[in-house]
Order: C-alpha cells, then sequence, then structure tokens
C-alpha cells in the first residue's frame, strides 16, 4: 500500500482532523485505534527549565535534524537536507533517500516544518488533540501524532505526521512517498516519524 505522495499540508489542515492521504491503493484490516507507539523519553523537549531569550533566534528546519541521523531512521542513505520557506519565518526541511521507494518509485522523504506558534496553529493542535482519532504524544509542550486515514472521532485507519507546539515555535513531521510491507512495516514507518520529531525537538536546545 503507498503512503502519501502529495506535498505536504500547512498545520492548519489539522483542523479538518479528517485529511485523507493519497494513496496508490486501498487499505484493509484491522483500525489502528488498538495501537500504541513507543513514546518519547519524557525528558527529550520537556527538560528546558531555561526559557529563551527574547533575542535567541531559532534557525531553519534544517538544523533541527542532519544526514546521519536521518539515515539511521530510514536504515539507508539519503541526500542532505534541502531547505525552503514555506511562509513568514517558517521553513521546511527535505530529506530524501538516494534510492527509490519499492512501492512508490520515488525517493521517500522525510520532512520536518519549522514555524512560529501563531493563535490559528495553537488552536489547530488542540482540536487536534480533543480527537480520539489522534494519539497524544509526550513532546514538548503539547503533541499530537495525525490520523490521516479513518478518522471517525473515534478510532483511525492509519496514521500520518506528527505536529508539536515548543515554546513560541510548532514544528511538524511527515514521512512521505513510502509504502508497506515493501518499504516499512505499517506500525515502523509511524514509529519513524515519532523518533523524527523526537529529535527535532532535541534539535531546537
Amino acid at each position: 500500500m503507498g503512503h502519501s505522495t502529495a506535498p505536504r499540508r500547512r498545520l492548519a489542515a489539522l483542523a479538518a482532523l479528517a485529511v485523507v492521504l493519497v494513496l496508490a491503493t486501498a487499505c484493509g484490516g484491522d483500525d489502528a485505534d488498538s495501537e500504541s507507539f513507543d513514546q518519547p523519553d519524557s525528558t527529550s523537549g520537556d527538560d528546558r527549565s531555561d526559557e529563551p531569550d527574547d533575542g535567541e533566534e531559532v534557525g531553519g528546519a534544517c538544523d533541527l535534524l542532519d544526514t546521519d541521523g536521518v539515515e539511521a531512521l530510514l536504515g539507508q542513505a539519503v541526500e542532505d537536507g534541502v531547505e525552503e520557506e514555506i511562509g513568514e519565518d517558517a521553513t521546511e526541511c527535505t530529506f530524501s533517500t538516494e534510492e527509490d521507494s519499492v512501492a512508490v518509485g520515488e525517493p521517500i522523504t522525510l520532512q520536518i516544518e519549522l514555524g512560529p506558534l501563531t493563535d490559528e496553529v495553537s488552536a489547530d493542535i488542540d482540536e487536534a488533540l480533543a480527537s480520539d482519532s489522534n494519539q497524544p504524544l509526550d513532546l514538548g509542550d503539547r503533541s499530537v501524532l495525525v490520523c490521516g486515514l479513518g478518522a471517525d472521532g473515534t478510532s483511525c485507519d492509519a496514521y500520518d505526521n506528527v505536529a508539536v507546539a515548543v515554546d513560541d515555535v510548532y514544528l511538524e513531521v511527515d514521512l512521505g512517498n513510502w509504502g508497506y510491507p515493501d518499504d516499512f512495516d505499517e506500525d515502523e514507518g509511524v514509529q519513524i516519524t515519532v523518533d523524527a520529531a523526537e529529535q527535532a525537538v532535541d534539535g531546537l536546545g
């Protein structure tokens, strides 16, 4: 089964809660609401006794992960991250595998979006956390694993991206252009996304 090959959604799309992924084929099987993905270490991203100085600037999204770390997550060689501006003070970094996805025929991508935590984005995360289709995570100040397919308010067929609020910024992590079971097991793909989000939060310093 193919995973999302469409361009990443902006975080504001979380408000919809039931965003449908672009899939190569439909997926059957048990709902994913019974799944429990490994939670990040509770000290990661939360051990922030010192608030950042007002003058301290957060770097771009590509500063949050490095190539070696992404290669370890994906288990294969990747190109260096490519960063682009996607909005006011917001950037997106894309790491792409050197080899194409077996299922999709294009490089697997790991994308990290970083931007200011506006009132609108903050409300979107809160709304996502209020749905039982999504799974709260122990990252940063607030974080959520967002359902991408089959969200009905109580269950989920397939999870998508991770969104995190930390101090006055947000970050969003998504694994794209992959399929299961050819590239990763379904749960493995979701765990990669959660682990990448944990490392990205650590990268905020």
